[in-house]
């Protein structure tokens, strides 16, 4: 068969095309996310997220010294690499899957300049603790050797908070913080940055959590109003406080001072932590005292509260005038009471009948009376008989003088008896 010679290159022209079509169609996607940055000025980093996960993929670098030679980076995984030598002024970074290395097919590029360098953090962060300030030293991240190569930046926070607080930053290796609370749990942190990479930093090292020393306690130790015990010629005088609030202990605390004047002598006491009042015994009434009260620590003392204790004559009389009011009181309530009582008598007695006048019966024994012989007791009482007659309210019977009987009672009665007719 005979071809025409420009049938024939079309043809062949559209052949090429369906096959350059079906190889893009079927190419293995690229990398995703290609980013690198120096730990230093002689290690560089890159990583990727790979386009398929089922195929390797290598990253090659060059140089604008030598534009036309591709280096393979060492170390490389799956999704990163790692090469050394110091850039000059920058750097060409390509990734693709391994089986088009050579050719453009799926390749990403990256351009990495001498300054993209991120620290990796600096090492061997130690602190020293006061009372109030920690003193932090460190060396430089890996692979920086120079001085002013870096600048740095602490961080620190209480151990129970969520709040930073950040220094300034610094060129030097040291760092002193200030201003902080005794005896507190603080977090530290340290990051690094490349002096020519403005603004961005490494990681922050591994936190270092350090405690402040004791400090002087701060504040006053609240008092409470004082008592005093009255005696004869003395008296004991109670002081109590409440005690030192935490946040001023700025350590262990551990007891109150206290020390009592007067024109007279001074005193001191100490009590423990646990204990808030002291009862001072046998002071004079005529003599005034002041009481310091401090809390202490092993460090210091707080500045101390003052308590007044006055002269306590004024006292004495005020109970003395306080008992002879109890004491007028109380007689003159007894007073109401009695008048109270004699008007209720008064009115009683005013709502009440006069009682009779008494009337007494006396009985004579007329002078002419004959006598008669005595009588036993049962005799007597066999001969009353002798019913009152109408009319009259009581009789006279005379008893009738009766034989002599064989009584065997001893006892003889009166020979006169009054019978009433009930």
């Amino acid at each position: 068969m005979n071809w025409n010679k420009p049938f024939g290159v079309a043809l062949l022209i559209n052949l090429l095309d369906h096959v350059i079509l079906l190889e893009t169609q079927n190419l293995i996607p690229s990398a995703n996310n290609l980013t690198c940055f120096g730990y230093n000025c002689e290690h560089y980093v890159c990583t990727w997220v790979p386009g398929d996960i089922t195929i390797e993929y290598v990253a090659r670098w060059r140089d604008e010294q030598n534009w036309n030679f591709w280096h393979n980076c060492r170390h490389n995984t799956s999704n990163a690499c790692e090469f050394y030598g110091e850039i000059i002024n920058y750097r060409i970074v390509a990734v693709q899957p391994k089986a088009y290395v050579g050719t453009t097919n799926s390749i990403v590029e990256i351009r990495l300049d001498f300054d993209n360098i991120i620290p990796l953090p600096p090492r061997n962060l130690s602190i020293v603790s006061t009372a109030e300030t920690l003193d932090a030293e460190w060396i430089d991240s890996p692979g920086f050797i120079l001085n002013n190569q870096l600048n740095f930046i602490l961080r620190y926070r209480q151990n129970d908070s969520q709040y930073w607080s950040s220094t300034p930053e610094v060129e030097t290796h040291y760092y002193e913080i200030e201003g902080l609370i005794p005896f507190t749990l603080y977090e530290v942190q340290l990051r690094a940055r490349y002096h020519a990479n403005d603004g961005v930093y490494g990681n922050w090292t591994s936190p270092v959590i350090v405690k402040t020393k004791e400090g002087n306690p701060s504040g006053l130790v609240p008092v409470l109003p004082k008592f005093e015990y009255n005696k004869n010629t003395l008296r004991d005088v109670l002081i109590s406080w409440m005690e030192l609030p935490l946040n001023n202990r700025r350590g262990i605390l551990l007891g109150y001072n206290i020390q009592l004047e007067s024109v007279e002598a001074s005193q001191q006491f100490q009590v423990p932590a646990n204990q808030t009042s002291l009862l001072i015994p046998g002071l004079k009434r005529n003599i005034n005292y002041t009481a310091y009260i401090s809390a202490y620590n092993a460090i210091g003392s707080t500045e101390p509260s003052i308590v007044v204790i006055p002269t306590s004559e004024d006292i004495a009389q005020s109970v003395s005038l306080y008992v002879y009011a109890i004491t007028l009181a109380c007689v003159t309530v007894v007073f109401l009471l009695s008048c109270v009582c004699w008007v209720k008598i008064k009115k009683f007695k005013s709502h009440m009948e006069p009682l009779p006048e008494p009337h007494f019966f006396k009985f004579e024994i007329p002078d002419n009376q004959p006598t008669f012989k005595p009588l036993c007791e049962t005799e007597i009482f066999d001969e009353l008989k002798v019913k009152k007659p109408a009319g009259h309210s009581e009789s006279h019977v005379l008893l009738e003088q009766g034989e002599e009987s064989d009584c065997k009672q001893s006892n003889v009665i009166s020979t006169y008896a009054i019978v009433k007719e009930l």
